[in-house]
């Protein structure tokens, strides 16, 4: 009876691992998928800079100013400085119309 608890209980730690270890690899999956998305934007408006790049793709995510800027580690005056250039570059009026331009869904 010891050996099948002793069993069960390493069995249930192997899954937990495996469990952990199948989070942090949707964990990197995802940041390679982000990572990919605002490559494309940079190289499909390579008038973009990477930190503009970032802010617009995070924005397409439908993340607001201030979750951009948190996640992002700047301040929101910073990331609608760059809303701005972005909008100047890219020779559009909103974020909104920003973002339609890059998923190519413009009206």
């Amino acid at each position: 009876m010891f050996q099948l608890e002793m069993g069960l209980t390493h069995l249930a730690d192997l899954l937990n691992k495996l469990e952990a270890i199948n989070k942090k690899k949707a964990c990197i999956n995802n940041d390679l998928a982000r990572g990919r998305k605002c490559l494309e934007i940079s190289l499909a408006f390579n008038r973009l800079s990477d930190r503009e790049a970032q802010v617009l793709m995070l924005s397409s995510e439908g993340k607001t100013v201030s979750q951009v800027a948190s996640e992002l580690g700047i301040s929101e005056n910073t990331i609608k400085t760059y809303l701005k250039r972005i909008n100047d570059k890219l020779s559009v009026t909103s974020k909104k119309e920003a973002i339609s331009k890059i998923t190519g869904q413009e009206d």
